[in-house]
């Protein structure tokens, strides 16, 4: 009866989180099942997968996430990321220990990631997508065109490359390892599922589908045959790595279209990766906040404007550094470290297990979910509905593997090494007294705490917010201890100025932004607010030197346009018309 309930328990949680439901009764429902757990550990979620290893990442994960509603500035609306994230952690302890057969859980996943699939790909003409264009596009809407529209969810293309990507491996070990006659309607299964990827357009998932075929392929072959084919696979990446690099750098299609519109893609991935970076050292140890946090944090701090732009990092670790501060990623960095050590232990000692060909599905469905979260991370976006199924397949993999290894005798596992958990205990012993005793590391954790409470007072709603001048008061105070130890800290200084910049004191705003840019010189916030100081202190030249540095320079234009509309209505002819010189300045 426990285990049956059990199984129903990750379900309120994963269902409040996807749909993004603030209700007060369904909120205080969802923190009750949260807190469980905690209470009664063994009965609802059974024994822990991987003992230490996975249960102390999986601790560091969600102490993280609950840290990053926390200081987000509007607690409510990262709430749903919470719930999805404590549901999908739970079921992957249902999973990986579980009241059926691996083999069931296998089917049941699969056949759900089929009927996406076959959602997907005959809706795809009823999703309207604006921005899906191109031949694959084209031929996605005239198949779905055919077909009634039964729209209830519109995910995005990516969203749904990342939830079919995981159950494309799990197809193919079910289609290996049945019988003829079920072995043709999994391999069905598989044609939905890759036209589903294919439409989807996904270079990111079509990467991690095409490393983790690599590996399999790897893994079927005699081991005398491995050497040649991975230098092989080194010889094929470096010509196409160097063809990526003379498009790139030549700056047109030397190669095919194919290639420049995947270096386009990946241009503007780095720019918003390099970006967020610069970002995170704002809130180097808390993160920003869960959720839709990043959108307004990330427009307001690093682009300087007030409309939402970006409305995730695109990128599986920085989105959870950025979302669950250090904890976070430690987490995320020991879940995977702690996988793929378990990984590595099977496929050496106990390669001919009964469910190898499922295990190597789930463990390189994992595999290719993560490496398209290199350049995507779909789980930390709107669509964090597809989070459950990264989880699920951790835990599949867990019990699989755990099942392998109890076959085994010891003598084949190999011998015991010793117990690492008191010198991992050290080692953060050693880390926290080095952060308590090391200045600039104190300092960089004041400036964290600085920039929440201005983030706080200047982003949160009105109805959740306390005083903004308390505040505001508190970050400035803040940043100014800060300085008193270490002048040279570039968030302080460029915190404080973009404070006098908004209070439209020009002078002492130049005065901070320098000191930041002096230690920062290629931050873009601090090109951009600085050469707004420039410009309203009557130094054009000046400011049109860091301008044109700036990214976005279009939109930098249209700023200007309404700043040259904002000034003359406050009677500031002179900064009204350093604006329009300026905007006229960059069209050029």
């Amino acid at each position: 009866m426990l285990a049956v309930a059990r199984l129903f328990f990750p379900l309120p949680l994963l269902i409040v989180g996807a749909t993004g439901v603030t209700s007060p009764w369904l909120v205080m429902l969802t923190v009750v099942l949260a807190v469980a757990p905690m209470v009664f550990p063994k009965m609802l979620l059974g024994r822990p997968p991987g003992a230490f290893y996975f249960t102390g990442a999986l601790t560091l994960f969600v102490i993280g996430a609950l840290v990053g509603v926390m200081v987000s500035f509007d607690p409510l609306e990262s709430l749903p990321l919470l719930l999805t994230i404590l549901g999908s952690v739970s079921l992957m302890y249902v999973v990986a220990n579980p009241i059926v057969s691996p083999r069931t859980i296998t089917v049941g996943v699969t056949l759900l990631g089929a009927a996406f699939a076959l959602y997907f790909a005959t809706q795809y003409a009823h999703f309207q997508y604006p921005l899906e264009r191109g031949t694959i596009a084209r031929i996605a809407r005239s198949v779905s065109s055919l077909f009634p529209a039964m729209v209830f969810l519109v995910p995005h293309p990516n969203a749904a490359a990342t939830f079919l990507e995981g159950t494309f491996f799990l197809a193919i070990a079910l289609a290996q390892s049945s019988k003829s006659r079920q072995r043709w309607f999994w391999w069905g299964v598989v044609g939905v599922v890759v036209y589903g990827l294919f439409i989807s357009d996904s270079r990111g998932a079509a990467l991690g589908v095409l490393l983790g075929v690599a590996l399999w392929t790897m893994l079927q072959v005699p081991k005398t045959w491995r050497p040649p084919l991975a230098m092989l696979g080194g010889i094929i990446l470096g010509v196409v790595g160097s063809a990526l690099a003379l498009t790139f750098f030549a700056g047109n299609s030397v190669v095919s279209p194919l290639v420049a519109r995947a270096i386009h893609g990946f241009g503007g991935r780095y720019t918003l990766y390099r970006n967020s970076i610069e970002l995170l050292h704002d809130y180097l140890f808390t993160g920003l906040g869960l959720g839709n946090a990043f959108a307004m944090v990330y427009s307001r701090y690093q682009l300087l404007i007030d409309v939402p732009f970006l409305y995730y990092a695109h990128n599986l670790p920085l989105a959870v550094w950025l979302g669950q501060g250090l904890l976070g990623i430690i987490g995320l960095g020991w879940l995977v470290v702690a996988f793929f050590r378990l990984v590595w232990k099977v496929e050496r000692y106990a390669p001919h297990i009964p469910h190898r060909t499922l295990f190597r599905g789930s463990w390189l469905g994992v595999t290719a979910t993560l490496t398209h979260g290199l350049f995507d991370a779909a789980q930390f976006s709107p669509d964090h509905w597809t989070m459950p199924l990264l989880f699920a397949l951790l835990g599949l993999t867990i019990v699989l593997a755990r099942r392998a290894l109890r076959t085994m005798p010891k003598t084949e596992v190999g011998t015991k090494t010793p117990d690492r958990k008191w010198v991992l205990a050290a080692l953060i012993a050693a880390l926290v007294v080095m952060i308590a005793f090391s200045p600039k590391i104190m300092a960089q954790w004041r400036a964290n705490v600085g920039s929440l409470y201005q983030t706080y007072a200047e982003l949160a709603p009105d109805d959740r917010r306390l005083p903004r001048v308390i505040a505001q008061k508190r970050a400035r105070q803040i940043f100014e201890t800060v300085l008193q130890t270490q002048p040279e800290n570039a968030v302080a200084n460029r915190r404080l100025g973009m404070m006098a910049l908004d209070a439209e004191k020009f002078e002492l705003a130049v005065a901070y932004l320098q000191k930041a840019y002096r230690y920062e010189p290629h931050n873009q916030p601090t090109l951009k607010a600085l050469g707004y100081a420039y410009l309203w202190t009557g130094h054009p030249v000046r400011a049109a030197e860091l301008f044109r540095q700036v990214e976005f320079r279009s939109r930098l234009v249209d700023e200007l346009h309404y700043y040259q509309h904002y000034w003359a209505t406050q009677n500031r002819d002179d900064l009204s018309a350093l604006a329009a010189q300026m905007a006229k300045q960059l069209r050029r």
